[in-house]
């Protein structure tokens, strides 16, 4: 792949922008007559300027569009014309769409955004706020995003049902019923629920169904339950911060094989309470369980048993919560997530013409699942840039430690001379902002 990388390569068209203003100059007045126009095709972008915005009956997005408001405080998509109507209503009957939602404040209807049947679209950076029902909710589809949005005062926050592979991250508050609930039938199906900030709502997570993955939550302030699984099984929780004034932190309904570690239960008036629902409590060791801020005890062995001489952060017995599940390695202070690292290594430093490049790639994830946009790049000579060697979306697992030494074998083209640099970077999803980076510089003679 390297070795084309000078070469003269045919670009495509890129997609058009089209602009809408409700009051001024622009290719469009009203959202859904730029996405019914003939002229607005798949992959275009339809760039909305401040204003309030009435659709009605609501916005109906039946294309593979691109929508992005100018701001969510100015650019305002507004239900109250037809209030009983979802607000933006993104469907087309057998196709999966791929849509991209962001940068409104969405308001005033029976539901704020309805994804059905969607693959691979991104609704993110919105305010919904006021709806009678849903804030967001996904039906079916895969590999969909919901990420920082504010959704607040609705009965529910985000519900997901019959998703695959989807990824849900936002701010969700005041709801009537549950911040965000998530149900799913199918034993195959996966989504990843992590870094929500779920406050003040009735019940804070709901999940029913199997194999999610619930990471790095602030789950705190609801006026009954923190997390309720009902149903539920091989789900696996970490990472959360379950805290404050919640009635049961995490309330179990005939809901078991789930694993919850690294989470920290702090001052809920009852930490956990089940009915027939027996789960696994810790990590093994020494990685091991929870923090329970109900809950002191000594800290003089270590070791599996904890029959060694020696202190590890482990209290010495375990924590029981009912007679069928207990955490055996309760931890004595509340979990911290740690650090994500990226190594990038090329096996020489001169290179001529001919001469294999062998890139060596490492990265360790201690504590937390993390998604995120990895990418490796090559910075030439001329201090520009060569296009993207990866560049996707992936889940880190916790306490992923991987080396590859073979990562990428080139046999290099005859190059300028001078100095190159690899770079490895893992980046925010969205705006691309990097995290972590390492460079790799070599020399071409």
């Amino acid at each position: 792949m390297f070795a084309f990388a000078f070469n003269i390569q045919q670009i495509k068209a890129e997609p058009k922008a089209w602009t809408v203003d409700d009051d001024g100059p622009a290719d469009f007045h009203k959202i859904q007559d730029a996405i019914n126009s003939p002229l607005v095709v798949d992959g275009d972008t339809i760039l909305v300027r401040a204003g309030t915005y009435r659709e009605i009956p609501n916005l109906n997005v039946w294309k593979s569009l691109t929508i992005e408001g100018e701001d969510p405080s100015v650019t305002i998509i507004d239900g109250s014309l037809s209030p009983t109507y979802v607000v933006i209503w993104i469907y087309k009957k057998d196709i999966a769409l791929t849509v991209s939602i962001s940068g409104f404040t969405i308001q005033n209807g029976a539901s704020g955004i309805a994804l059905i049947n969607s693959s691979d679209s991104t609704i993110s950076k919105n305010n919904v706020i006021g709806m009678l029902y849903d804030g967001i909710s996904i039906v079916e589809g895969s590999n969909n995003t919901i990420l920082e949005n504010n959704v607040s005062d609705a009965d529910h926050g985000i519900i997901v049902t019959g998703s695959n592979n989807s990824v849900i991250q936002n701010h969700v508050k005041n709801q009537k019923s549950i911040g965000i609930c998530v149900t799913i039938s199918a034993k195959n199906v996966k989504n990843t629920i992590l870094s929500n900030n779920i406050t003040n709502n009735a019940y804070g997570l709901s999940i029913g169904g199997w194999n999610n993955t619930v990471f790095n939550n602030t789950i705190a302030s609801n006026n009954v339950d923190g997390m309720v699984l009902h149903e539920a099984s091989h789900n696996k929780i970490e990472g959360n911060t379950i805290a404050s004034n919640n009635r049961y932190g995490i309330r179990l309904d005939w809901s078991s094989g789930n694993a919850f570690y690294h989470n920290n239960f702090i001052n809920n008036s009852i930490q956990v309470w089940g009915v027939d629902s027996i789960s696994i409590w810790d990590n093994g060791y020494p990685s091991g369980g929870n923090y329970w801020s109900d809950y002191t005890d000594v800290d003089l062995y270590c070791g599996p048993d904890q029959d060694v001489k020696g202190s590890d952060g482990i209290w010495d017995h375990p924590y029981v919560i009912d007679e069928n599940n207990q955490d055996n390695y309760p931890l004595v202070k509340p979990y911290v997530l740690g650090n994500l690292s990226v190594s990038i290594y090329t096996d020489k430093t001169i290179y001529h013409a001919g001469d294999p490049m062998r890139l060596r790639l490492y990265v360790s994830n201690p504590d937390s699942v993390k998604y995120l946009c990895f990418a490796v790049w090559l910075k030439l000579p001329n201090c520009s840039k060569y296009p993207y060697m990866h560049k996707h979306s992936v889940l880190l697992p916790i306490g992923l430690n991987y080396a590859n030494p073979s990562f990428q074998t080139i046999a290099l083209p005859s190059l300028p001379k001078g100095t190159y640099t690899w770079h490895a970077a893992f980046l925010e999803r969205t705006i691309h902002k990097i995290i972590v980076e390492d460079t790799a510089e070599w020399q071409f003679n």
